[in-house]
């Protein structure tokens, strides 16, 4: 997660070091989300692929950068050889040198034995540096976090889970009155142990997790001599009853009741004598009373996956979820000052909205996203209804509807009927809905996002220091993608 363990100070001050910036950056900086954009490959000849399934015609995809890279950090070492370099966990190491006088041989290089996540240890050559020998290292440190067995929270009404280690303590008294979280970055694990359960992730946005209401449990084709076959699940009766035409003898009527689990219901099968090939393919800890109704379907010419509803966890039960995340960065944000007639600048400055100013181990370019968190707008759009499950809104990061949505009909949708998904996108659940092109308006609450369409030239000196980033951006929707075209001189 990038934890700086030097908790010393120099004796010697030297003018112009950029860790005096970074940690002004740190003490006086918000709290922002900085997402990396690449341009998708459907682009052509400027223009991106509006039906593309990858940026969805925006022109750009986009991601987190979760390592950071230090130059030349004169790190604590000891003549064993070992490295305990200042921020942790170490992802990877570049090289470890030592400065020497051209007239004294030149620089000393090591070679890299091992690392782990908190240390490096060196080749021992007979050469190693001295405890006293300032060294230099460049290293990379990840911003990565990982959790193992959290009982993330959940409401016992619904299939999110909303994560803990993605909370951000913004008042140094285990509080969070703005609201501010990180972001899962992939989930690896999600078991009910009150219920013995494992669940499926099937999306993951900001610091929620979303799990499958339903999973495929087991394949079922009928292979014998009848002409053909249907399969019924009967959750009135609960029963599995199978009909086959011209073999009455493979026909089945199973009770569900009879099998608690659909490990049970497998060893039923275990036991038909021909007829039937069934393929166990999900956990088979559930409830056999879960398998999803269905009514005469064809499992003669094809094979059928039998689907299982899977229960929400309660409020009182024991979760383990097992995920990578990443925290929000400290960041200065200010407004940009607008050139006049009068003013002379060493560059162009473009019409833009706010400056950036944020740690030089990060690396920002044009089209980069920001969003800061400590600031939330109330926004209202008027939304036409797509061919699509969901619509987009015009903001990049809503964080709440807040009022009722009404379309041109005069119809009202509340909660029940919608939910917000990824950053920005409304999805309808079930059948009520507006219809296909119908207008609808809508109110909610949003963090403003920017976009970067410049980058102010980064100060350096002869020490070769990696100084703070500053770039200047719009609002999100302000910028196009053509702008951000990095033009050849």
């Amino acid at each position: 997660m990038g934890i700086n363990r030097n908790l010393g100070t120099d004796t010697i001050i030297i003018r112009g070091r950029p860790d005096w910036h970074i940690g002004t950056i740190n003490r006086q900086g918000q709290y922002v989300k900085l997402i990396y954009a690449r341009k998708c490959s459907c682009i052509k000849n400027g223009k991106a692929d509006l039906f593309c399934s990858l940026c969805k015609g925006k022109g750009l995809r986009f991601s987190f950068q979760t390592d950071l890279e230090v130059l030349e950090e004169n790190s604590l070492h000891y003549e064993d050889g070992y490295i305990y370099p200042n921020w942790i966990p170490i992802s990877s190491v570049k090289k470890v040198q030592k400065h020497v006088h051209d007239f004294e041989g030149g620089n000393i290089f090591y070679d890299i034995e091992s690392q782990d996540s908190s240390k490096i240890k060196l080749v021992d050559n007979g050469l190693l540096p001295k405890e006293h020998e300032p060294i230099k290292v460049t290293y990379k440190y990840s911003l990565r976090g990982t959790t193992v067995n959290e009982n993330s929270r959940h409401s016992g009404t619904s299939y999110l889970l909303y994560t803990l280690a993605t909370e951000v303590d913004t008042t140094k008294d285990d509080s969070n009155p703005l609201d501010i979280y990180g972001d899962v970055l992939s989930v690896s694990r999600i078991y009910n142990k009150t219920q013995d359960i494992t669940y499926i992730c099937k999306r993951f946005f900001k610091q929620i997790i979303e799990v499958e209401s339903e999973i495929t449990s087991f394949s079922i084709q009928y292979i014998g001599a009848g002409t053909a076959c249907t399969l019924t699940i009967n959750k009135t009766t609960n029963r599995l009853i199978t009909v086959c035409t011209g073999a009455p003898e493979n026909d089945l009527d199973v009770d569900l009741t009879a099998y608690p689990t659909i490990a049970d219901l497998m060893d039923y099968f275990d036991t038909l004598e021909g007829g039937y090939t069934i393929v166990s393919i999900g956990d088979e800890n559930y409830p056999t009373l879960s398998l999803k109704a269905v009514s005469n379907i064809n499992i003669k010419t094809a094979v059928y996956n039998v689907k299982l509803s899977v229960p929400y966890p309660l409020s009182n039960d024991i979760l383990e979820v097992d995920y990578t995340y990443m925290l929000p960065i400290k960041a200065i944000v200010k407004g940009v000052q607008l050139k006049n007639a009068l003013e002379k600048f060493s560059e162009d400055i473009k019409l833009g909205d706010v400056t950036i100013t944020l740690n030089g181990s990060f690396f920002i370019g044009m089209g980069d996203l920001f969003t800061v968190l400590s600031s939330i707008e109330k926004g209202q759009s008027v939304i036409k209804r797509g061919v699509d499950t969901f619509d987009e809104l015009p903001a990049f990061d809503v964080t709440e509807i807040i009022d009722a949505i009404e379309d041109e009909d005069g119809n009202v949708y509340t909660s029940s009927n919608y939910s917000l998904i990824e950053y920005n996108n409304i999805v309808w659940i079930g059948s009520t809905k507006p219809a296909q092109g119908k207008k609808y308006t809508i109110n909610y609450l949003y963090r403003p996002t920017y976009q970067i369409y410049k980058m102010q030239n980064q100060d350096i000196n002869l020490a070769d220091k990696r100084y703070p980033h500053r770039a200047y951006a719009r609002l999100v929707n302000k910028t196009s993608v053509r702008e951000l075209e990095v033009v050849s001189t």
